[in-house]
């Protein structure tokens, strides 16, 4: 028979059972740190008052890469950008189509071919990176981009330029 006892007299269970929990918890501490939300899933909702966010979705994975931020927008398209208190660029992504203007239809002859449609409401969702310089995120549309919807079309007169569709904070605890 076994004793659970060292030579010296200590309980060897209870020693055993000590760095077991000690080692669990230390595994435990990394899994949480590796948990963390690396990124933010935005989902915004547009209609005839504008956009709006609608959800915060924490993700484990990671946002893509940002695209250049020491260069211009592309003029014909529309991106968001999560800025610093400041307003400097801290994360820009290109959005594709996030406000339709067409829709694709089929030929008889089974080919593809886009129609104008305007769509009065609609969904669009951005990965964004978890960023402590991140204050807030801008969707704004390229001179070059032509919106049908009321809230964020040009006047005919009007001179072509960049502009602010949306401006949303993201303040500590307001991701999820």
């Amino acid at each position: 028979m076994t004793s659970d006892r060292s030579p010296e007299g200590r309980d060897i269970g209870a020693a055993w059972g000590r760095a077991s929990i000690a080692r669990i918890k230390a595994v435990d501490a990394v899994r949480h740190l590796l948990r963390r939300p690396r990124s933010i899933r935005l989902t915004f909702r547009f209609d005839d008052s504008g956009i709006r966010i609608i959800d915060r979705t924490p993700r484990l994975k990671p946002a893509r890469v940002s695209e250049p931020l020491a260069t211009p927008p592309h003029p014909a398209k529309i991106i968001a950008e999560v800025r610093s208190p400041q307003g400097a660029p801290v994360f820009r992504a290109t959005l594709n189509d996030p406000i339709p203007q067409s829709v694709e239809i089929f030929e008889p002859d089974g080919r593809p071919q886009r129609v104008a449609s305007v769509r009065s409401t609609g969904v669009f969702s951005v990965v964004v990176p978890v960023d402590r310089r991140a204050d807030h995120i801008v969707i704004e549309a390229g001179e070059n981009v032509r919106l049908a919807q009321e809230p964020f079309a040009l006047l005919p007169e009007a001179e072509p330029r960049r502009r602010v569709l949306g401006r949303f904070p993201l303040r500590k605890g307001r991701w999820g």
